[in-house]
């Protein structure tokens, strides 16, 4: 028998029971399911259709789910945060965004294409890196891990086939994350516009994102809304933290109240990992076109993360967000992030300890099983009966839940 939560928080918990086999359901008189092996259970439990001969549907219990989800949402809440990961890039038919998984498997393939670079076992060789494999004998290896590897030794490296081998690896993951946007394929606009909508101006929605694409960039010129990312709205753009702390406003011609009317559909973004546009020239950060950057400013995915996390420009905009979770009556809510990044998941914990006026609420396909040591530190405030919910929801379904 398999139980798949599709939302759990310390009071509520929404679950799917399915059974494998006839042993499962004979096994426990409670877990009796219908024709197609499935129930739903609230609490432990069964949750049935007020009409006694229909079957309670699985359209049933995401209803069910939604109105629960709704009594989060609609607390009237003045400040959102939306925290998104790499799962928010990746669209279900496999042509935009890449995990972890696949940009290790391109590595592997870009590396064999040049006769004059090391191969991935070669580099294991050189470094003394230990490769884990599967029974197919590829490898399972973490990437990060291995990265952050390379990184260390490159420090005492003088070979220029190794440099340049290193080099080939960032550019890969470079290239993998240079997304055309297809607002036929995102779901990135509505998740804007229904998170915009909730919050009353001045305050603005804030999305927070680990990722270097430009999709929420996109997203937001296809909607015709104005971004305020820390860089100036000058003929080209340079980063200061200080761009954060302005909001649009027109004067309004009245003699006695000089009244001001805030612009409508502005939404501040952190890309708190850097971004394939930006480009330092000399003590300057820059925000250009894509194509035309050769060094994009970017944390790449190694373990060393949290020291980067201390230079220009992230110690700024981690600084913002880490403000802007200290704001009372905020919610937060996380997509496609497994809080395996240890820098950000200790700020979240701090900030849901210490702000009682901050709830968290986390989506993810799977919030059944324990993914990291972070999402167990997440699962632990959530027991401990702080304000954080789970649901089970992807990016591109998410709108459903936000109406």
């Amino acid at each position: 028998m398999t139980r798949e939560y599709w939302f759990r928080s310390s009071s509520i918990k929404l679950e799917e029971v399915t059974s494998t086999s006839m042993d499962d359901v004979l096994s426990d008189k409670d877990d009796v399911v219908n024709g197609n092996n499935t129930a739903y259970y609230k609490n432990g439990k069964k949750l049935e259709n007020d009409d006694e001969e229909k079957e309670f549907t699985e359209e049933d219990f995401k209803s069910e789910v939604l109105q629960v989800v709704k009594g989060i949402i609609n607390r009237n809440f003045d400040h959102i945060i939306l925290l998104s990961g790499a799962g928010t890039s990746v669209v279900d038919d496999g042509s935009l965004g890449k995990t972890m998984k696949v940009l290790w498997n391109t590595i592997v393939e870009e590396l064999k294409k040049d006769d004059t670079l090391f191969s991935l076992e070669e580099l294991g060789t050189k470094t003394n890196f230990e490769f884990e494999y599967n029974e197919n004998r590829e490898i399972t290896s973490d990437l990060e891990t291995f990265l952050s590897h390379l990184q260390v030794f490159e420090n005492f490296n003088r070979d220029p086939k190794y440099t340049n081998t290193f080099k080939k690896i960032l550019n890969v993951i470079k290239d993998n994350v240079s997304y055309d946007y297809d607002s036929s394929k995102v779901n990135h606009p509505k998740i804007i516009e229904l998170l915009s909508k909730r919050i009353n101006e001045p305050n603005k929605l804030m999305v927070v994102t680990t990722n270097y694409d430009i999709l929420f960039e996109s997203a937001a010129e296809d909607l015709n809304y104005t971004v305020i990312d820390g860089f100036s709205f000058s003929a080209t753009p340079f980063f200061n933290t200080s761009n954060f702390d302005w909001n649009l406003i027109k004067h309004i011609p009245n003699v006695k109240t000089k009244e001001l009317e805030y612009k409508p559909n502005v939404i501040d973004i952190l890309k708190i990992h850097g971004s394939i546009t930006w480009e330092k020239e000399e003590d300057k950060i820059y925000r250009k076109p894509k194509d035309s950057v050769i060094r994009p400013i970017m944390i790449f995915p190694t373990q060393d993360k949290y020291s980067q996390s201390y230079d220009e420009p992230y110690f700024e905009l981690f600084s913002k967000f880490q403000e802007a979770l200290k704001r009372n009556n905020t919610l937060l809510i996380t997509s496609g992030f497994s809080f395996s990044d240890k820098h950000i998941t200790r700020m979240i914990e701090q900030s849901i300890k210490n702000n009682n006026g901050l709830s968290m609420l986390v989506t993810d396909m799977n919030i059944t099983d324990n993914k990291n040591n972070g999402w167990e530190k997440v699962i632990n405030l959530m027991n401990n009966e702080l304000q954080v919910a789970f649901l089970k929801a992807k990016f591109s379904e998410l709108d459903d839940y936000l109406r």
